[in-house]
C-alpha cells in the first residue's frame, strides 16, 4: 500500500505491508516489485510468531525497530460522563501549540521507530512529530486535546479522535518533572469521558514495547492488549544521495 502524506514528508515514495505470516520468498518478491515501482522505503508489520523469523528479516535487509502493542478496551456506560468539576484536565482551545506542548510532543514520541531509526534522523523526527501536533491542536488529525497546566505550563497532553464508534488516543505525554503525580492517569480518564460522551463503545490506543510506562498506564486504566506486532523498516536501494538528505516536501499537511 503506497502511503500518499508519508511520501510527500519524505520527499520519495514510502509504502506499507501489513501481513499476519508471509514466507521469506513472498517477502523477498513484493520488496523486489516495490523497488522496481520506485519505493525507497516500506514500512513492514507483522505477526510475533509467524514467518519470516527475525533473522530472516535482517538477512533481507530490514531493520527490526519495534514490537508495537495495540491496547483496547469496552465502553459500558449507558450515559455520558462529563468530567469532574475539580479535574485538573482542560480542553486545549488554541488552533496553534504552544512552545511547551511541542517539547511534550517530541517527548512523546521518544521510543518511536521514526525515533529509532537511524536512518531517518532526529532532525526529521522532531519535524515529523512537530507536524502531528499542530495537526492535533489544528483539529486535523485530532478531534480533541487535553492539557495539564501547572505555572502556566503544559506540563501533560493527550489527543484524541473518534472514528465508526471506536476513540483512539493519538499522542499522550508527561513532562519528566512531573512523572509519579497521577497526570497520565488523569489524562487517560479525561480521553474515556471523551470517548463515553461521543458515544464510542471501544477505546483504543497504540504504544511501542520499549514504552513501559505507556503500557502499565493503560492497563491501569483498564485495556488489555489486543495485538502485538513486529515493526520493520526496509530501504530498498536507489539513489543514495536521495535516501539520506530527506529533502523537505512541498508545503501543506498530508
Amino acid at each position: 500500500m503506497s502511503l500518499e502524506w508519508d511520501s510527500r514528508f519524505f520527499g520519495f515514495p514510502v509504502a506499507r505491508i501489513r501481513c499476519a505470516e508471509q514466507s521469506p520468498a513472498e517477502l523477498e518478491s513484493e520488496l523486489r516489485s516495490l523497488e522496481r515501482r520506485g519505493c525507497r522505503l516500506l514500512y513492514w508489520f507483522g505477526g510475533v510468531s509467524g514467518p519470516p523469523r527475525d533473522t530472516q528479516l535482517t538477512e533481507l535487509g530490514g531493520t527490526i525497530l519495534d514490537r508495537r502493542f495495540t491496547f483496547s478496551r469496552s465502553l459500558t456506560a449507558l450515559a455520558a460522563r462529563a468530567l469532574p468539576a475539580t479535574t485538573r484536565v482542560e480542553l486545549f482551545e488554541d488552533r496553534l501549540p504552544t512552545p511547551a506542548l511541542e517539547e511534550l510532543a517530541l517527548l512523546a514520541g521518544r521510543c518511536s521507530r521514526f525515533r529509532t531509526d537511524p536512518r531517518i534522523g532526529r532532525a526529521k523526527f522532531e519535524e515529523l512529530y512537530l507536524r502531528w501536533i499542530a495537526a492535533s491542536v489544528s483539529r486535523e488529525a485530532a478531534d480533541a486535546v487535553f492539557v495539564i497546566r501547572e505555572g502556566g505550563l503544559e506540563q501533560g497532553f493527550v489527543s484524541v479522535r473518534c472514528r465508526d464508534g471506536v476513540g483512539e488516543i493519538g499522542l499522550i505525554a508527561v513532562s519528566e518533572l512531573m512523572r509519579g503525580r497521577g497526570l497520565g492517569s488523569d489524562l487517560v480518564d479525561a480521553s474515556l469521558a471523551y470517548f463515553e460522551s461521543r458515544r464510542c463503545r471501544r477505546a483504543r490506543v497504540v504504544t511501542q514495547e520499549a514504552n513501559r510506562e505507556a503500557r502499565a498506564l493503560y492497563e491501569r486504566s483498564g485495556y488489555a492488549v489486543e495485538e502485538v506486532e513486529r515493526v520493520c523498516h526496509f530501504w530498498l536501494p536507489g539513489d543514495a544521495r536521495r535516501r539520506t538528505s530527506m529533502q523537505p516536501p512541498s508545503p501543506g499537511p498530508g
